[in-house]
């Protein structure tokens, strides 16, 4: 615990390949990978079947085709290539506090939200409160490591996003605003700086 933390203070980003583990069930739940690929195809040749599906009518789950994720990158001298990917979003609101029956057929999404973002949660938990004892956050008790310690972090501003890449999809260099992405990949790609 807190070495994620130090490998990315030097790097900026850690890759770790999480395994399984027997007694634990592992330490992510699985992704889903083929329920938003059916989801992706449907969303992309039968957009009147998609729109009718409860959680999409009562706007639970968003979908687009495009994000200008130029506003991210720093400097007006970086090349921008628009990106070629699908994504799908779940708001923290939606996943957490919306009823199963909300969600209909798809409440496999919310119920894989929650999952993760325990799991994900965790794993904070652990990297920031590695110390043996709590600190004195004195003046401080907002800060996200006293939250922690306290078990008081909501983690309420947390969103869901799953992106479908098509053949030759892409997504141009940017930033990633907050404390911690996951991203769990179904194929070689990502680059980081």
């Amino acid at each position: 615990a807190g070495r994620l933390l130090e490998a990315m203070s030097v790097c900026g980003a850690v890759y770790v390949e999480l395994q399984a583990d027997a007694s634990h069930g592992g330490w992510l739940p699985e992704p889903c990978f083929g329920g938003w690929r059916e989801l992706w195809a449907e969303a992309t040749s039968a957009r009147f079947r998609f729109h009718q599906r409860e959680a999409v009518r009562q706007r639970l789950l968003s979908f687009n085709s495009s994000e200008d994720l130029r506003r991210t990158l720093e400097g007006d001298w970086k090349e921008h290539t628009p990106d070629l990917r699908y994504n799908f979003g779940v708001t923290w609101h939606n996943a957490m506090l919306r009823t199963d029956e909300e969600w209909g057929d798809d409440v496999w999404i919310a119920r894989n939200f929650r999952e993760t973002l325990c799991a994900a949660a965790e794993i904070a938990r652990q990297e920031l409160c590695s110390r043996a004892s709590q600190p004195d956050f004195g003046d401080e008790p907002q800060l996200l490591e006293a939250k922690l310690w306290r078990g008081k972090e909501g983690w309420t501003t947390s969103r869901l996003r799953h992106s479908v890449y098509p053949a030759n999809g892409s997504c141009t260099e940017h930033t990633d605003y907050g404390v911690l992405t996951l991203q769990q990949s179904s194929a070689p790609g990502l680059e980081a700086p």
